[in-house]
């Protein structure tokens, strides 16, 4: 994530001045529906609710709605996507909540950290 959004850039560099970086050479493979499912992410991302701690889940209501309305009709087909999407999801909201703590200082909690 860290890299993400300079990846044209650091391709750029590659293809121009024939210099690779680093980031490049350990970034993953993308997925065959890589592109749908950044796509989707982000459509559902800028759905999503804010509290007084940042960004919450992206909710299954939401999911259900995205897929309706894209033909994601087949019940299986739109569980996998439910479960990739809520995978994505607590994949960018654990990154939100370590860069947080990072910038204030304080310890990210986990869930299984709170006492019940």
């Amino acid at each position: 994530m860290t890299w993400g959004t300079r990846v044209e850039f650091l391709e750029k560099m590659r293809e121009d001045r024939g210099i690779v970086a680093p980031a490049l050479l350990s970034r993953p493979e993308r997925h065959v529906l890589g592109g749908e499912l950044y796509e989707a992410f982000n459509t559902l991302s800028s759905s999503r609710l804010y509290g007084a701690h940042g960004p919450q889940p992206v909710t299954i209501g939401d999911m259900v709605l995205y897929c309706l309305g894209t033909g994601i009709n087949d019940i299986d087909e739109r569980l996998e996507f439910i479960r990739t999407m809520q995978r994505l999801d607590a994949t960018y909201l654990a990154e939100v909540a370590k860069r947080n703590a990072t910038s204030t200082g304080s310890e990210v909690v986990k869930s299984t950290d709170v006492p019940r």
